[in-house]
C-alpha cells in the first residue's frame, strides 16, 4: 500500500489514510455516515485500502466529489462487526524502495497507531472509539435476530423444505421472556406480487398476467404463490414471489411475442374434451376425477 505524497494530517474533516480505515471501519459497526477525503479517491480504491487492515471487507461505500476531494458515504453494514485484522503499519512513499528501510529520508512512514488486531471500532458521536462490550452485545443481537426474521419467514411459507443434516447450528425456543428477541415474518417481502402487480411489471394486462399464471404453473407452486385465507377458511388474496415474475420474465426472454391468452385456451378446450372422453366411458353412478380448472383467479388487490 502506497502512502501518497499529498497526505495531510486530519483537521477540518479531512482525513489521513489510516483515519479513514479507522472511520470507515468505525461508521460500517455503527449507523453509517460520511466523512471528507481532501483529494479524488475511487470507492474501490477505498474498499481495497480498508481490506488490507480489516475483515470481512467493507463494501457498498459511495464517494461523491466534492469541493477539494470527494465525499465518502458509508452505510451500516449487514456484516457487521468487521475486526482489524494487522496493526496499521509503515507505508513506503511512491518511488521509494522497500529496501531503503524506514530511517529519516527513507520516504517511509509509519502510521499513526490507532488500532490493535483483533480490536472492533464502532462510531461514537464524532469520535472513532474501540467498542465496549455493550456494543458487541448489541451487534450480535441485531445479528441474530435477522437471521431468526430471515428462518420464519422460511418457515411459514407453505411446503417449505426440511433438511436433516448432522451439523450442528443454533438451538432457538419460544419465550415470554421480557427482553427475548422478537422475530416476525414479513409475507408481504416473500410474496410481493399480486396478478395485478405482476401485469404492470410487464405492462400487460392484469387478465394477461392471470394467463400467464396458468400457463406456466405457478399457481399452488410454494415457490412462486402464496394463498391467504379468510374467516371463512378460503383464500381470498393470492400473492406471488419474485420467482414468480421471473418465471415469466424467462418466458418473455425466449419469446418476446408470447402470446398466453392462445396457450390458455388450448388448455381450457382440452380440458372440455378430457371431461368428455371421460363422461362416455363412465358408469352414470361413477364419479371420476375433475381435470383442474386451468382458468385462473386474481383473488389479491393492486
Amino acid at each position: 500500500m502506497t502512502r501518497r505524497d499529498h497526505d495531510q494530517e486530519p483537521s477540518n474533516g479531512t482525513a489521513s489514510e489510516a483515519e479513514l480505515v479507522r472511520t470507515v471501519v468505525s461508521l460500517a459497526n455503527s449507523r453509517g455516515g460520511s466523512l471528507r477525503v481532501p483529494r479524488a479517491l475511487a470507492a474501490r480504491e477505498i474498499e481495497r485500502l480498508v481490506a488490507e487492515f480489516a475483515a470481512p471487507p467493507v463494501l457498498g461505500i459511495e464517494c461523491v466529489p466534492c469541493e477539494g476531494g470527494v465525499e465518502v458515504l458509508v452505510r451500516e453494514s449487514e456484516h457487521k462487526p468487521h475486526v482489524f485484522t494487522r496493526p496499521a503499519g509503515p507505508v513506503e512513499r511512491e518511488g521509494e524502495s522497500e529496501d531503503e528501510g524506514a530511517g529519516e529520508d527513507s520516504g517511509v512512514e509509519p502510521f499513526q497507531d490507532t488500532w490493535s488486531p483483533g480490536q472492533i471500532w464502532v462510531r461514537r458521536g464524532e469520535r472513532n472509539v474501540p467498542a465496549s462490550s455493550e456494543d458487541l452485545e448489541q451487534m450480535i443481537r441485531e445479528r441474530v435476530s435477522d437471521l431468526l426474521s430471515e428462518l420464519s419467514g422460511t418457515v411459514r411459507k407453505p411446503g417449505f423444505p426440511l433438511h436433516l443434516t448432522d451439523s450442528e447450528g443454533i438451538a432457538v425456543h419460544l419465550s415470554t421472556e421480557a427482553d427475548a428477541l422478537e422475530v416476525s415474518a414479513d409475507m408481504n417481502r416473500a410474496y410481493p406480487h399480486t396478478a395485478t402487480a405482476l401485469g404492470m411489471l410487464f405492462e400487460k394486462s392484469t387478465n394477461w398476467a392471470a394467463a400467464a399464471i396458468a400457463v406456466l404453473g405457478l399457481k399452488r407452486d410454494p415457490e412462486t404463490w402464496l394463498g391467504i385465507q379468510n374467516l371463512r377458511g378460503t383464500v381470498s388474496v393470492e400473492k406471488y414471489s419474485e420467482r414468480a415474475a421471473e418465471r415469466i420474465r424467462e418466458q418473455l426472454a425466449r419469446d418476446a411475442a408470447w402470446n398466453p391468452y392462445a396457450e390458455w385456451r388450448r388448455m381450457r378446450e382440452q380440458g372440455r374434451s378430457f371431461r368428455s372422453a371421460a363422461s362416455t366411458s363412465m358408469s352414470p353412478r361413477a364419479e371420476g376425477p375433475r381435470p383442474m380448472d386451468p382458468r385462473p383467479v386474481d383473488g389479491g388487490k393492486a
